[in-house]
């Protein structure tokens, strides 16, 4: 009994398209972030406790988001840290504009 022919050798692995589409629409989501972002700090004219105003607000919403794409793929390496991430980057901003607001020391107490 004769040995079947060992098959030819492929080529270069070329990656599926669903990882090239699924690494390209991360590319995007991270050129649109780096935007938002650079927008609030370098192109609007706002002052410093409104940059982190807007910061903290859009990185809350961020982190809602990340988080709500945990809790539907229970993705612990990637999903879970950039959610606790933005929600750290929003609460720093929230506080760093309530402290370097223009109120007097009791209104920056209650808030």
């Amino acid at each position: 009994m004769e040995q079947p022919p060992a098959p030819a050798p492929s080529g270069p692995a070329v990656p599926k398209l669903s990882t090239t589409v699924l690494l390209a629409m991360g590319a995007i989501a991270t050129i649109v972030l780096v935007a938002i972002f650079a927008y609030i700090l370098f192109v609007a004219r706002l002052r410093l406790d409104e940059q982190l105003w807007w910061t903290g607000l859009a990185s809350m919403i961020f982190a809602l988001g990340f988080y709500m794409m945990y809790a539907a793929t229970h993705d612990r390496t990637i999903a879970r840290p950039l959610a606790g991430g933005f929600f750290v980057v929003g609460a720093g901003s929230f506080y760093g504009s309530i402290f370097t607001g223009g109120s007097n020391d009791f209104a920056k107490l209650i808030t």
